[in-house]
């Protein structure tokens, strides 16, 4: 989850992110399917693995509205398919390019 202010009130941020490593990678193309089913930070464990390696944040936890829908079985579905199906995009085309 993402914040836009220091927690001592409700925030009216919105948005949706999904950070890969810096540089075109295979993370991005899964990256870039998670955010199509629904950006680039430097951070260290994105760079170091032998996977792709993708950390989304998920709306934002101090704006009341998104807080009760994060936490609602609907929001968890929600957020939980938007993963599923940038996933399987992902290894769908994976699949396709290794013949």
């Amino acid at each position: 989850m993402n914040a836009a202010g220091r927690g001592d009130k409700w925030m009216n941020a919105s948005g949706w992110c999904c950070y890969t490593f810096r540089g075109q990678t295979l993370s991005d193309d899964l990256a870039t399917r998670l955010c199509e089913a629904a950006i680039e930070a430097g951070f260290y464990i994105l760079n170091h693995t032998m996977c792709p390696a993708v950390l989304t944040e998920n709306l934002f936890q101090d704006a009341k509205a998104y807080s009760d829908f994060l936490l609602s079985a609907e929001g968890k579905e929600a957020i939980k398919q938007l993963h599923v199906q940038g996933i399987i995009s992902y290894v769908r085309s994976r699949e396709q390019e290794e013949g």
